[in-house]
């Protein structure tokens, strides 16, 4: 994928995050690797494609690519050996995103983290 996105947009994108917000563990280990694809960015190509994605000060951030809407802030923990996506905030601003659902929530960013690291693991 390669549109990219500023610096500027993507505080932008970061500092929007509302004020209303649901909290859930996510506790999942990721590779060096794994987490690269985050840090390097994925950025919607076509109307098709719905996120972009970037990391931002040790969180993850999806943003729906249609609104630059933020949906999750995602909290990466890491140490010398491990790279942890320890929680996650989701958007609960009923005029960005209408999903009042956290189990839903929670499956759906496990998929697109699958989808986005290529991995059944999780």
């Amino acid at each position: 994928m390669s549109h990219n996105m500023t610096h500027q947009e993507k505080h932008k994108i970061a500092a929007s995050f509302p004020d209303q917000y649901e909290t859930n563990r996510l506790d999942l280990e990721l590779s060096a690797v794994e987490f690269r694809t985050f840090e390097d960015g994925i950025f919607a190509e076509s109307m098709e494609e719905k996120w972009n994605v970037f990391v931002l000060s040790d969180i993850i951030y999806f943003a729906r690519s249609w609104t630059n809407f933020c949906i999750y802030k995602v909290s990466v923990k890491k140490d010398k050996f491990h790279i942890v996506l320890s929680e996650f905030k989701i958007n609960r601003d009923e005029s960005q995103y209408r999903s009042k659902d956290l189990d839903y929530d929670t499956v759906l960013l496990k998929k697109l983290l699958k989808m986005f690291i290529k991995t059944e693991d999780f």
